[in-house]
């Protein structure tokens, strides 16, 4: 045998009996496994600080930051808020949709000082005035945001005020709005890929009977929408952040 191949197989062994070595020590010590933590995270922060050295300042309406760190999710007994279970790939897929290529929509109450509870907000395709309108969402304050570009663009706004006896007035087109369009997205941020179940439950109790129902067959779809985990890619993709 070469001196060459002894050389590798030596340190192979080596590696090995390291790597079984620190295997062992961060599951059975656990100030081990925390200090391999700490040079894992300040690695990481020194590495990041190193790319962004000389690059040009950005203002928070240039780049949003989404930081769910460990205390958002460990669990309450240990000191942290539990939340591990509320945050599947999905919410990240509705977060990049609200905070890239959204409408921030703003309007003016009616001129009358008639006691307001809250406002619907309707859409209508541009440049056909006979196009139906399509509900949005309710509004409690004189704005609102419509997330994701495919949303907004090619649409015109209105909102109907909803008075507390359960009456409506008249509708009123929306003329102010701002784009919401960050230069970059920055996620910091704790995946659940397990917590589909509710999707998937859904997903194959409708594949195998559809529901007949129109309003159950559209609240079963919007469900399916709003929680599939697919979302967190597609709404990455779109966004181009």
């Amino acid at each position: 045998m070469s001196d060459l191949l002894k050389r590798v197989f030596i340190g192979a062994a080596i590696g090995l009996g390291v790597g079984i070595i620190v295997g062992w020590g961060t599951y059975q010590v656990g100030f081990v496994d925390d200090l391999l933590d700490g040079y894992e995270f300040q690695s990481y922060d020194a590495r990041m600080r190193g790319k962004v050295v000389g690059a040009e300042e950005a203002s928070i309406d240039d780049v949003i930051i989404i930081d769910i760190e460990q205390e958002s999710v460990r669990p309450v007994e240990e000191g942290g808020l539990g939340r591990y279970f509320n945050w599947p790939q999905a919410y990240h897929g509705q977060l990049i949709d609200v905070v890239t290529n959204s409408l921030q929509l703003y309007w003016s109450p009616p001129e009358d000082d008639v006691a307001l509870d809250y406002y619907q907000v309707f859409r209508q395709a541009q440049n056909d005035p006979e196009a139906e309108f399509e509900y949005m969402g309710d509004a409690y304050d004189v704005m609102h945001t419509i997330s994701g570009r495919t949303e907004w663009d090619g649409y015109n706004f209105a909102v109907v005020p909803i008075f507390p006896d359960g009456s409506s007035g008249e509708y009123y087109f929306i003329d102010s709005a701002s784009l919401i369009e960050p230069k970059a997205l920055l996620f910091d941020i704790i995946f659940d890929p397990e917590n589909t179940y509710n999707y998937d439950l859904v997903n194959t109790i409708t594949t195998a009977s559809p529901p007949t129902d129109e309003a159950i067959a559209g609240a079963t779809q919007q469900f399916l929408k709003d929680n599939d985990p697919a979302r967190f890619v597609t709404s990455t993709l779109t966004s181009q952040k």
